[in-house]
């Protein structure tokens, strides 16, 4: 997927979100907020708990980010997303594409297959 920002739609970056039904919050990574040129001193602590335990990271918050699928046929705008470089990186722990294609309500999205020769920021 792509992620821009309303005030520049050709400043794109991609992206493979994963979606956590046990989150409350949207979480990207560093690098999002790098691209997007947000500045590191406009931080915030707050906590993460999950069933690994509880931690106090501090993070960037982003406001005004679209996310569209290649082809644009679905775009949105996205809620707060707040810097955090505690989400799973690791191949193995990411859904495949067949798994994500049974859950009914990304059955209608055009979900291409990951690309193995880029590198990969997970949102």
């Amino acid at each position: 997927m792509n992620v821009y920002s309303k005030e520049n739609p050709n400043k794109r970056l991609t992206l493979y979100p994963l979606i956590d039904d046990q989150s409350n919050v949207t979480l990207a990574k560093s690098e999002l907020f790098d691209y997007m040129g947000v500045p590191n001193f406009h931080t915030h602590f707050f906590t993460l708990t999950s069933c690994a335990g509880r931690i106090h990271p501090s993070g960037r918050k982003i406001s005004g980010l679209i996310m569209a699928t290649k082809d644009r046929y679905v775009d949105k705008e996205q809620p707060i997303i707040t810097e955090c470089n505690e989400i799973p990186n690791e191949k193995r722990e990411i859904p495949t594409l067949e798994v994500i294609t049974n859950i009914g309500h990304l059955q209608s999205l055009p979900i291409p297959p990951p690309r193995t020769h880029k590198k990969k920021m997970y949102y």
